[in-house]
């Protein structure tokens, strides 16, 4: 097997936020003489196996992509930059000047990333420690608040819970609003390199297709990594194998001219995924055919072919980060939703707590049992992941 001088991503699956979803509250009764009163469904607050089941699938993809999202980030910063400087332009420049500034803007984005927003999203998990924390006391005080039928204090204590619920919401909207901002800034700025990047492989091809299916065959290439690289980066997660160190390591193979192609470390994590049946043998090879392709592809020996090669790769790079990142967002819009959902089921019975029958208070109190359980373990996903969740650390080459 070749070996290959790579940089180790420690990271894991990101951001397993996620809440206690709940049942339609509550149910009106018929009209009784001295008023109408509500009466609790058994079941309301507990979560449902097909919600679960969603919102699991929702956080897996969340992870996927934002794994893939810190190795594409780090390809793009680490890549050498392209070098232009014994190629022809002729008349044109503006062109020569260009690439290289757009390689330079894609680097940023990728930094602006790493800094700043991938810490914002990690701050979503943390949100989902926090309200399991806080939920378990009020529980606790919901159930002594029941056996008094002191309803003034459960609603003090629903309140609480509406309050935090929309304060993880908000916390959620801010990240998607930042994303939105980055991704349309991105998307411009992808845009901008893919057309100047077509426009250079077309000066140095003249009536020619050779660069064109040079750097055709590369992102063809760079797609198939890619898509399997998200294919094994979403088993890890989905059986909690982990991303990183100890799981599935994700590493940065270094080539010639500082081409830098994402690779699987490690046979014992694949083996195991293979295995267990998360993933097949085919992906395995798909991955592996395609990152041989990708070499000998970058390895030419003209100045135009080294240049296509690496420009090619590094506007490929930045497409890929910017497809997960969109995929990102999607997954963080149905968190944003099921924190919605908590809301608004919570305050509908906080709403009709006063018009209860006070026997019926005591309904709530298993329910309320089987909530606490399904938070600690959330919580408990959540905990684990972020410990997994070590950031990029590089290594000795081999």
């Amino acid at each position: 097997m070749k070996k290959y001088p790579y940089r180790v991503l420690t990271m894991a699956s990101l951001l397993v936020v996620t809440t206690v979803n709940v049942t339609p509250t509550i149910q009106a009764l018929a009209q009784e003489q001295q008023g109408i009163q509500i009466d609790y469904k058994q079941g309301q607050l507990n979560l449902k196996q097909e919600d679960q089941t969603n919102f699991e699938e929702s956080l897996k993809e969340l992870g996927t992509n934002y794994a893939t999202m810190q190795t594409y980030a780090q390809a793009i910063t680490s890549a050498a930059d392209v070098n232009l400087k014994d190629v022809d332009f002729g008349s044109d420049r503006l062109l020569k000047k260009s690439l290289p500034a757009h390689q330079q803007t894609a680097k940023t984005h990728a930094k602006e990333w790493i800094q700043n927003l991938a810490p914002k999203m990690l701050a979503v998990n943390e949100g989902i420690i926090q309200y399991d924390n806080q939920f378990q006391i009020y529980s606790d005080e919901l159930v002594t608040s029941i056996d008094a039928k002191d309803k003034e204090q459960i609603k003090a204590l629903l309140k609480s819970l509406v309050t935090q619920a929309k304060d993880q919401k908000k916390d959620v909207n801010d990240i998607i609003n930042k994303l939105h901002t980055f991704d349309m800034n991105l998307s411009k700025d992808t845009q901008n390199f893919e057309e100047a990047s077509n426009q250079f492989i077309t000066m140095l091809d003249g009536n020619g297709e050779l660069l064109k299916k040079l750097a055709q065959e590369i992102e063809n290439c760079q797609n198939t990594i890619n898509t399997q690289l998200n294919v094994f980066i979403g088993s890890a997660i989905g059986m909690g194998f982990g991303v990183g160190a100890g799981g599935l390591a994700i590493g940065l193979a270094v080539y010639s001219g500082g081409v830098l192609i994402p690779v699987i470390l490690g046979v014992g994590a694949v083996a195991t995924l293979v295995s267990a049946g998360y993933v097949t043998a085919t992906s395995y090879g798909a991955l592996n055919h395609a990152t041989e392709g990708l070499i000998k592809l970058t390895r030419q020996q003209s100045t135009a072919k080294t240049a296509v090669s690496t420009l090619t790769l590094a506007q490929s790079s930045v497409g890929m980060f910017l497809a997960n990142l969109q995929q990102a967002r999607t997954a963080l819009g149905n968190i944003s939703t099921q924190w919605s959902t908590t809301e608004l089921k919570y305050e509908s019975l906080l709403k009709n707590i006063d018009a209860m029958a006070p026997e019926k208070l005591n309904l709530i109190k298993l329910d309320v049992k089987i909530a606490q359980q399904s938070w600690k373990n959330l919580k408990k996903w959540a905990e684990t992941v972020q410990i997994d969740l070590a950031g990029i650390q590089e290594v000795p080459k081999k």
